[in-house]
C-alpha cells in the first residue's frame, strides 16, 4: 500500500527539539506585528507568528481559522516550521495533502471547550485527553518538564484571548488503526508478522494479544533485525517452534503505554512473560534497551507511534529473554 509522507512522519529516526522559547513572551511573534492576548485569537497568533506559516496555512486550508478564532475556549498544540520542515513537511506537501487527513491532523491538536494550562493536566502519568477529533492524546508531567504522546512541549502556555497554544516538538500523528494494523501498513514488519502469525499457531495466540484492548508497547524489531538472528525468511520463522518464537516476541510487548518520555536510564520495564529488559541509556539523542541475553544494546529507530491500542518504538535488534 502506498504511504503518503505524513503516513511515514512517526517513523523518523530522531526527536528534533526545538532551542529557546517559540514566542518572546507572549505579545511580540514576528518582526513587526505584535498580538496581544486580551483580544488575539489562537488564529491571530498563527497568523502572526513568524514560525507558524506551515501550521497556519493547514489550518485555513481546513477551514479551522475561523473555528480557531471563535471564542472557544481551547487548548492547541502547534508544530513550528521548522520542526516540520526538518520531516520534509513543505508548502506543497500541505497543499497536496487530502483535505479530511489535514482536518483529522490539525483538530488532533486542538483540545475544544477547556482551556488549560500544562501544569493543570492530570499528573498521574499518560494520561488521555480526548481532542477534537475524538482521539486521545496522552499527556505527561515529569519534572518540570511536560509531554504529550512521549514528545516534548517546548514552550507553554502562550496565553491568547480564546485559550493557550503550547509549541511541540514532533507533530502529533492519530493512530490510524490497531498495532497489528499499524505494522501491516509497513513492508519493514513483514518478517514480524510473519513471527506472530506462526506463533499464534502454538498454545499462545500472540495474534489475539496484540488484538486485544490493552494498551501495550511493542518493541517492533524490523526486518534486518530478523535476518540479523538468522531469520533470514518467512520460511526460516516458519520453521521454528511457536512456542519458543510466542515466548521471543512476548518479550518484546508491554502491557502499557510506555513511551520514550518514560524511559530512565537503568529502568527494567517487566514484559508479558513476567522477564524484564533494561534501558541502557541514549547515545547520540537515540534511546537503547538490552535485552538479558543480548551482549549489546538495541537501539529505537523510530520513537512513540501511535496505535488504537497502544504505542510502538521501533528497534533494531531482537531482544534475547
Amino acid at each position: 500500500m502506498k504511504r503518503t509522507f505524513f503516513d511515514k512522519i512517526p517513523t523518523a529516526a530522531i526527536l528534533i527539539l526545538l532551542s529557546g522559547l517559540f514566542w518572546q513572551g507572549c505579545s511580540k511573534v514576528s518582526g513587526s506585528s505584535t498580538v496581544n492576548s486580551t483580544t488575539s485569537t489562537i488564529t491571530d497568533f498563527l497568523k502572526a507568528g513568524t514560525n507558524t506559516t506551515l501550521f497556519y496555512k493547514a489550518v485555513t486550508r481546513t477551514g479551522l481559522d475561523s473555528i480557531l478564532a471563535q471564542a472557544g475556549p481551547y487548548t492547541f498544540f502547534v508544530v513550528p516550521d521548522n520542526v516540520l520542515i526538518a520531516y520534509g513537511i513543505n508548502d506543497s506537501v500541505i497543499s497536496n495533502y487530502p483535505d479530511s487527513l489535514l482536518r483529522n491532523l490539525i483538530l488532533y491538536h486542538t483540545l475544544a471547550g477547556q482551556a488549560i494550562l500544562s501544569s493543570n493536566f492530570s499528573p498521574n502519568p499518560n494520561s488521555p485527553v480526548v481532542m477534537a477529533n475524538g482521539d486521545s492524546v496522552f499527556t505527561s508531567l515529569i519534572g518540570s518538564n511536560f509531554f504529550v504522546n512521549g514528545w516534548q512541549v517546548t514552550s507553554r502556555d502562550v496565553l491568547a484571548s480564546n485559550g493557550f497554544i503550547d509549541v511541540l516538538s514532533h507533530v502529533l500523528m492519530p493512530a490510524t488503526g490497531t498495532i497489528l494494523q499499524t505494522l501491516q501498513s509497513d513492508s519493514s514488519y513483514s518478517l514480524l508478522l510473519a513471527a506472530i502469525i506462526h506463533a499464534s499457531q502454538g498454545s499462545t495466540n500472540v495474534d489475539s494479544i496484540l488484538s486485544g484492548p490493552g494498551p501495550f508497547t511493542v518493541f517492533a524489531p524490523v526486518n534486518s533485525a530478523f535476518n540479523a538472528a538468522g531469520y533470514q525468511s518467512a520460511n526460516d520463522i516458519n520453521n521454528a517452534n511457536p512456542d519458543t518464537l510466542a515466548n521471543l516476541l512476548l518479550y518484546h510487548v508491554l502491557a502499557r503505554r510506555y513511551f520514550t518520555s518514560d524511559m530512565i536510564i537503568g529502568d527494567t520495564p517487566v514484559t508479558l512473560i513476567d522477564s524484564s529488559f533494561t534501558v541502557t541509556g541514549p547515545s547520540n539523542n537515540t534511546w537503547q534497551i538490552q535485552g538479558k541475553l543480548n551482549t549489546a544494546p538495541s537501539n529505537i529507530l523510530s520513537q512513540n507511534v501511535m496505535a488504537q491500542n497502544g504505542v510502538l518504538q521501533v528497534i533494531d535488534q531482537l531482544l534475547l529473554p
